[in-house]
């Protein structure tokens, strides 16, 4: 098998986190953000439109316009990977039912709530550092705890400590909302923040239908407006979700929130330029919204700009210290780089943050693949299962390790999982292919080969696996040298002849349709720029093709 020198761009979270990861029987696996992404992020880039990956939305508040940012596992990938952050805040004189809710707060803590777990903020309340206030939040805000030290929380994408008497969890707090709304059908603000928890929970039928009332209360708040399309969103239902942020911002031209969630739309549909410029516009507004920032770190990575990428991250980092997000972008493009001992860097500062991110884990996971750890490369990837089992990208991942290991039961347990989860995922198919091969299913393997192509013709990755099996399997029925070169040429125009197992592959392509010559040029460029470990099987190779002979797999 043949591992990659960068990441294969899987078609998963611009949430900030990132996307997926793929295996390939002749680059191993690659770990990363999907291209594109087609719901909210929450975990993962690359990315949302026909795959999951992480990205940030925000959300707003309803009542005075004021924004407080918060963070949110992406999914995603974003972006993220991704995929990401919700922002918002609630702010209101408090009603009757305001302090009732308060009152009500003490039973609620009485659940368990803890690292890992959303919350939501009940009073205007300080943040704390010791003694010394650093910032504010307000009623309605959803957090997520990294934290705790006693009946103190820290929350994510914040700086300092909240008293845990000001939060509840997002059960606790639906069942208050509830009764307000049962008490009173036209609670504005119980009805919005209800909407803003169905969301958080991924009941999103549930949270459009909350902030269909609302607006059928009130049109006129841009907030709401905001808020409802990112249910819209995370449906994938992008042209929709457009109006309701055009609608948005003519209410509220210098909407910040508006603008980002616009970036969030464009960068899941792939219009990356577009989305760049929406960040920008938001970033303007509001320069102190570190999310938006990795957002467009997310963007920027997808369109092949690690530096501006890292440049984005940094300057999160920087302004919110307590922002796993942008630790989990800096470990994507590291993985991307190939610097693997940066990208595990990055991921443990994430889960120093957030020990149940889950696309830390997959990134972190996916490091120590490439560095050979196969041991450390399943634990990781089998927690990140274990924290959340609807994520393909981690059962292909894991399938994938469980490939390099020959332990084939395992990984066709993994790959018949996410085949569930995401039958149209590009790096399933390319796993199935190489478990196919493995079980030496040649037929069936050229099928799985031609599916990864056929839902991800735009990926590099895709075309070199079909080429492979097309130049070099054994079973003379399914090798068909001519198509193989076809293949081969794509993907190192996909690629830009800079990765040297699709110029291996092409290489082989040529081999086996009898042009030799071609073949000796081309394995001698793919022998220049290989990695070490590699570089014996291309000379292997080589060898063949100076005496005459293709290589047969």
């Amino acid at each position: 098998m043949h591992r990659r020198n960068k990441e294969l761009l899987n078609v998963s979270q611009h949430e900030q986190g990132f996307g997926l990861a793929t295996v390939s029987r002749r680059s191993g696996l690659v770990n990363g953000q999907a291209i594109r992404r087609a719901a909210a992020i929450e975990i993962p880039a690359r990315s949302v439109s026909k795959w999951i990956s992480p990205s940030f939305a925000c959300a707003a508040c309803w009542y005075c316009g004021k924004f407080s940012s918060v963070t949110r596992l992406s999914d995603p990938i974003g972006p993220n990977g991704t995929r990401g952050s919700v922002c918002m805040i609630i702010r209101r004189k408090l009603t009757v039912c305001g302090w009732v809710l308060i009152c009500l707060v003490f039973a609620a803590q009485l659940q368990a709530q803890g690292i890992g777990d959303k919350v939501v903020v009940t009073a205007e309340t300080t943040l704390k550092i010791r003694a010394q206030e650093v910032g504010k939040v307000y009623p309605g805000t959803i957090f997520k705890i990294t934290h705790e030290q006693g009946k103190w929380f820290a929350l994510e994408g914040r700086k300092g400590w909240i008293n845990a008497t000001f939060v509840m969890n997002l059960e606790a707090a639906l069942q208050q909302y509830g009764k307000r709304i049962t008490l009173s059908p036209r609670d504005l603000e119980a009805v919005a923040i209800s909407g803003l928890i169905y969301y958080h929970k991924g009941d999103y039928e549930k949270a459009i239908d909350m902030y269909n009332k609302a607006l059928g209360l009130d049109q006129k708040r841009p907030q709401l407006w905001n808020n409802r399309s990112l249910a819209l969103i995370a449906q994938g239902r992008f042209e929709l979700a457009e109006k309701d942020l055009q609608q948005a911002l003519t209410l509220q031209p210098k909407y910040g929130e508006a603008y980002a969630n616009l970036g969030w739309v464009n960068y899941s549909l792939n219009n990356l330029e577009v989305a760049i410029d929406q960040y920008n516009k938001a970033i303007e507004l509001e320069p102190e919204n570190s999310n938006y920032f990795v957002n467009r770190g997310s963007c920027h990575r997808d369109r092949g700009e690690p530096e501006k990428a890292l440049a984005d991250f940094a300057t999160a980092i920087e302004m919110t210290v307590n922002l796993p997000s942008a630790f989990v972008g800096q470990s994507s493009v590291y993985l991307d780089q190939m610097k693997l001992d940066e990208a595990i860097l990055s991921a443990n500062r994430a889960l120093e943050l957030d020990r149940y991110h889950v696309q830390a884990l997959i990134n972190r996971g996916w490091a120590h693949y490439l560095n050979e750890d196969n041991e450390s490369a399943i634990s990781d990837l089998s927690r990140a299962i274990a924290l959340d089992d609807q994520l393909s990208v981690a059962f292909i991942n894991r399938a994938a390790v469980y490939l390099q290991t020959k332990d084939v039961k395992n990984a066709e347990a993994d790959l018949k999982q996410a085949m569930q989860l995401d039958p149209q995922s590009p790096a399933l198919w390319l796993n199935q292919g190489e478990l196919l091969m493995q079980k030496k299913d040649h037929s069936n393997a050229l099928v799985a080969f031609e599916k990864c192509v056929e839902f991800g013709s735009d990926l590099a990755e895709c075309q070199n696996g079909l080429a492979w099996i097309l130049a070099t399997c054994p079973n003379g029925k399914v090798r068909d040298p001519k198509l193989a070169v076809k293949h081969a040429q794509i993907a190192c125009k996909l690629s830009q002849n800079e990765d040297w197992s699709h110029l291996d592959t092409l290489a082989a392509a040529f081999a086996s349709d009898g042009k030799f010559d071609d073949a000796i040029k081309v394995a001698q460029a793919a022998l220049k720029i290989a990695i070490d470990g590699k570089k014996g099987e291309i000379e292997d190779r080589l060898a063949l093709y100076r005496k005459k002979q293709p290589y047969l797999d």
